[in-house]
């Protein structure tokens, strides 16, 4: 059985338990403060792709499954799914957003990789690439600018059958 949504949900909450102390490490690692950067807040998870949310509490989390790949399995079901997870930060200054992805992006990979946030059932996530967006303007004229850094993820997951009868 795909059970992606499941899958899904036990990674957001993996999320939200682990990746403020990460993120906490990665700043007291930098020289310097980036005032855009810190822990979305609890009602700043959404699932699906951040270009179609027009009103956010920034930053903000995207996680996103643009594909499942069937793997196989005998007495278990196994799959692979892409997972995107994808941060927006909006600042005034290009080059501390630019910094502040980075740092996000670093904490990301820090509180995500080669973990498993499976309860009833097996998931590994595998970092395979980070992608940096272009800095937006949000409204013309303003001086306040979004950028956004998205984590590239195999999800391996592993679900074994329930027995008949």
């Amino acid at each position: 059985m795909l059970n992606i949504e499941h899958a899904l949900d036990a990674v957001m909450l993996y999320h939200r338990q682990v990746f403020g102390p990460r993120l906490d490490a990665v700043l007291a690692r930098a020289a310097d403060p980036v005032p855009c950067v810190g822990v979305p807040a609890h009602g700043s998870h959404y699932i699906g792709d951040w270009t179609m949310y027009r009103s956010l509490m920034l930053p903000a989390v995207f996680f996103t499954v643009p594909r499942s790949r069937f793997v196989g399995g005998e007495n278990l079901d196994i799959w692979d799914h892409a997972l995107l997870v994808s941060y927006l930060l909006e600042g005034v200054e290009e080059d501390v957003l630019t910094r502040g992805c980075w740092r996000m992006a670093e904490a990301g990979y820090d509180a995500l990789h080669d973990q498993d946030p499976g309860a009833s059932f097996s998931l590994i996530m595998q970092f395979k690439e980070a992608s940096y967006g272009p800095t937006l303007v949000r409204t013309r004229g303003e001086r306040a600018f979004r950028k956004d850094v998205t984590l590239v993820f195999n999800l391996r997951h592993k679900e074994q059958f329930t027995p008949l009868g």
